[in-house]
Formats: C-alpha cells, structure tokens, sequence
C-alpha cells in the first residue's frame, strides 16, 4: 500500500467506521485486515506468528505511515476527528504551558 493508497483508505475507514477516529489500534488493525485481504490471505486461515511475521518483516505498511496518513487526514477534513480530539487539543495548552515553566 503506498503513501497516496494509505490516505485514500485511511479516509474512507474513518469517513464509515467513526469508532476509528479515536483509536489508532483499530485503524491499525483495519487497515492491515484490508492489505492482507488485497494479498489474497484469509487471515482466518493464518496464524497469528504468520500475521506478525509480515509486521516484521514489513510486508504490512509501518504503523507510523498509517497513523501519519490520519492525523494529516483529520487537519484537513475536520469532519473525519474523533470525539476526543477537542480533548487531546485542548490538554496541548496545558503541556505548553507546563513546559515553558520547566524551562525557567
């Protein structure tokens, strides 16, 4: 799956699947079902040591492309955030905040 493959399916999952907006463990998995599934795998025929083995071995795209691929998704089209996003945003100030006053 490449860069411009990751965002096209990144949106999609979260423009039908909203409990995706807030949880990157679910994107992950969802998305990988998706690449495996484009393999031709049936992941109810495999086991789990052969699912991680292509982690590994990065047959699967890397969690951070996916996780990218999102949050640059959820900048650009404000309808695709999750409902803890607001949250995660405004806890940003805080930790600003925080370590402006560390560093004095």
């Amino acid at each position: 799956m490449n860069i411009l493959d990751k965002k096209d399916i990144v949106i999609k999952l979260l423009e039908s699947n909203p409990a995706l907006r807030d949880s990157d463990s679910r994107l992950l998995a969802e998305c990988w079902r998706i690449e495996a599934e484009q393999r031709g795998h049936n992941l109810n025929e495999k086991s789990a040591m052969t699912f991680l083995s292509w982690i590994y071995n990065g047959s699967l795209s890397k969690p951070e492309s996916i996780t990218r691929a999102r949050r640059k998704a959820q900048e650009l089209y404000p309808n695709l955030r999750g409902k803890v996003y607001q949250e995660r945003h405004m806890k940003e100030i805080d930790v600003i905040e925080d370590l402006i006053q560390f560093g004095e």
